[in-house]
């Protein structure tokens, strides 16, 4: 049987002097980055996470080689730079961090602006609960008789037992607050607030700002996007708060870079290729090494126009949303990770060249590299027929505008390649350490959200090729980064969770894969779907001084700082430059979009027939626990109902098993021609199955 998690860890102290690190933590990812369980503390905003079995640490990245304190026969702080031995401190696990009686607030994030925002606890108690409301949005947080959390206009059940929800947490659970509720199908995250932790942080950011004022890009609504001209300026270094110190870098890594509500994922998708490459960011693109104490900052930077590096200096102020009661402001656009600059330095450089935010929104991965490196030795390789063909930025267009990042004028060089060999070539590229991007851009639509977990329109890293050998007649493997560095995700062969990984260890093995990535946006997939899905990839045939993907530290295997731009021998182009329609510009699920108007959830739904009236429609797909069920919910006549299909399974069975059986037995319900998607339920039985087993009586 799988071994349970505990969802909920907390580090605690006997002292009143208590370290930072102190707090709960909600679990995260049962696998993370370094192979054991993952849990994260919004208060401290620090991760708990297992770096070998039994051997804890706490950092602000998880998975991180360097941690703020670690448990070894004992917890270890690092106080007042120096490692500190803590015999009041201990790690507790359990099934509910505290009760919501003794929470006085929460924090919603949810991509449902009606949902999202900040909920205080009212005198009200519904199933010996109180009710939360968020005053702003008129909605209330409550624990329903069926043991769910949800969000609805008003809480409370009328003379019939029936409510009305807007999302509800998984069923049956009767969690003891709804920050451990189970809200993974809903893409819910919720932590409580400590109010008087977040006055104090709004305090820190007030106060006379007599730091260095960029004279030549001057915070403003001329700078930024229309979506955000009232925004906040904010600088970088007090983002942390009063109880962390801001580090420019700690170890720059792709994850790092996580993009915010600015269409850049062109941008940031190729500062994470750059960052695969260790010590080029810090030494190649920094000329300022460390946090500046008057936020100024000066890079390296190229101009195609001119043809050289030159300096670019930007301050540290940053677009951010406005300060709530409940959250600190956030820069709006990239997202940092920690207590890190230097993703929102760099992107601001980029925007200042560009002439504003706004004009970052949209463009390619090659223009960025341009800047990035001074490579002028970029190609563009399209997807036609059976294989792919190649054009080149046209350099002489360029050069007219290098800092116009939405146009991009190419030739074609008259070279083609097969399926196989394109696949041979950007194994090359990988062995030479140039790097490269592929997009999706068949569509018209920007942004839209693929049933494979895929996003058309959008930009993505290729962090690996690997050829694989141990699998007869398999070509290989490639692996990608979405910049938005979340769930969004392939989810077909060779995913995250595809049962391909255990039926073939020899693959992982082969590759060097030593965990199940969390849903952090990184992914392998084979290259017969990529090839047949993706039709554009990007190549910077820069040949990088360090080896891709080692992350031992600043400089460690390090490059020297760029004093002319480096490129390879560039092809004769061809007459006749023709300008690309096909830019990339998406952002992340919109925290905009409202919810449609909730249907009644009514407690008689368990009594759905045997078969499906015929006008059924499907509103929801679940997996219940206590007993482990699949529920189907689904409206017809204007009632609301409820399926629930008992999961025959054990442990020794393959979660294909499992759903073939359930449609077996229960197929006028699952209905996968017309009513729902087999790849998803398949998906949903993967992710929540073993879940199932594990907190099964």
């Amino acid at each position: 049987m799988a071994s349970f998690v505990p969802p909920v860890a907390t580090l605690a102290s006997t002292s009143d002097d208590k370290p930072a690190a102190c707090g709960t933590y909600a679990l995260e990812s049962e696998q993370g980055k370094s192979g054991g369980a993952t849990y994260y503390c919004a208060t401290n905003r620090l991760y708990l996470y297992e770096r070998s079995p039994q051997n804890w640490c706490v950092g602000k990245k998880a998975g991180g080689k360097s941690c703020k304190a670690y448990d070894s026969k004992g917890w270890h702080f690092y106080l007042e730079k120096q490692w500190t031995k803590r015999s009041d401190v201990t790690l507790t696990f359990g099934s509910e961090s505290t009760s919501s009686t003794d929470v006085e607030a929460f924090a919603v994030e949810c991509r449902y602006s009606n949902l999202a925002g900040g909920y205080k606890k009212t005198d009200r108690v519904e199933c010996d609960r109180p009710v939360f409301r968020n005053e702003e949005k008129s909605k209330d947080l409550w624990l329903a008789p069926d043991g769910q959390w949800c969000f609805a206009d008003a809480a409370g059940v009328d003379e019939e037992g029936d409510y009305d929800a807007f999302l509800e947490s998984a069923e049956g659970e009767n969690a003891a607050s709804p920050e451990v509720a189970d809200w993974a199908d809903q893409h819910v995250h919720i932590h409580p607030v400590d109010i008087q932790a977040i006055e104090a942080l709004h305090k820190s950011m007030e106060g006379d700002d007599s730091g260095y004022k960029d004279p030549d890009f001057v915070p403003g609504p001329a700078i930024l996007d229309a979506a955000h001209g009232d925004s906040q300026w904010i600088r970088a270094a007090k983002l942390s708060g009063p109880d962390h110190e801001p580090q420019l870098w700690d170890g720059v890594e792709p994850s790092d870079i996580m993009q915010g509500a600015l269409g850049d994922c062109w941008l940031l998708c190729a500062l994470s290729a750059v960052a695969e490459f260790p010590g080029f960011v810090e030494n190649s693109l920094f000329k300022t090494q460390e946090v500046s104490p008057d936020g100024k900052y000066v890079l390296r930077l190229y101009d195609a126009k001119a043809r050289k590096m030159t300096h670019v200096t930007v301050d540290d102020r940053v677009p951010c949303g406005k300060a709530t009661w409940w959250e600190a402001p956030r820069p709006l656009f990239s997202q940092p990770h920690g207590n890190e600059m230097y993703v929102l330095i760099l992107e601001k450089a980029f925007a200042k060249l560009a002439g504003g935010y706004g004009r970052l929104s949209g463009g390619y991965p090659v223009l960025a590299w341009l800047t990035l490196t001074g490579c002028e030795d970029l190609s563009i390789w399209h997807a036609k027929d059976a294989g792919w063909e190649e054009s080149v930025v046209a350099l002489e267009e360029v050069r007219k505008d290098p800092h116009d990042y939405q146009a991009l004028y190419t030739q074609a060089s008259g070279e083609t390649k097969a399926s196989k060999d394109m696949f041979s070539y950007l194994l090359h590229c990988d062995q030479s350490n140039y790097m490269f991007a592929g997009s999706i851009n068949k569509g018209t639509e920007i942004e839209k959200q693929r049933d494979d977990g895929l996003v058309e329109r959008h930009a993505y890293s290729i962090i690996r090729v690997a050829r694989i050998t141990s699998v007869p007649g398999f070509i290989g493997l490639v692996q990608c980064r979405n910049p938005w560095g979340n769930n969004f995700e392939w989810n077909g062969d060779w995913s995250d969770r595809s049962p391909l990984w255990d039926k073939h260890p020899e693959v992982g093995k082969e590759i060097g894969r030593k965990y199940l990535s969390a849903d952090d946006g990184l992914f392998w997939m084979a290259w017969k779907d990529f090839s047949r899905i993706f039709d554009t990839v990007q190549v910077c045939a820069r040949r990088m001084d360090a080896p891709r993907g080692t992350h031992r530290g600043v400089g460690s295997r390090g490059t020297t700082p760029m004093t002319s731009p480096v490129t390879s021998p560039v092809r004769p182009r061809k007459a006749g430059a023709v300008r690309s329609e096909t830019a990339v510009e998406a952002a992340p699920p919109s925290v905009d979009a409202d919810l449609p108007p909730p249907p009644q959830h009514h407690h008689s739904m368990e009594d759905a027939p045997a078969t499906p009236p015929a006008d059924w429609q499907p509103t929801r797909l679940g997996i219940s626990y206590r007993p482990c069920r699949l529920a189907v919910e689904y409206v017809s006549a204007g009632k609301a109902y409820r399926k629930l299909m008992p999961v025959n399974g054990g442990a020794d069975d393959t979660p294909e098993r499992v759903l073939t059986g359930l449609e077996r037995d229960f197929g006028a319900y699952l209905d996968f021609e017309e009513k729902l998607s087999r790849s998803q339920t398949l998906r949903l039985v993967e992710m929540r199955w073993r879940r199932c087993l594990s907190t099964s009586p």
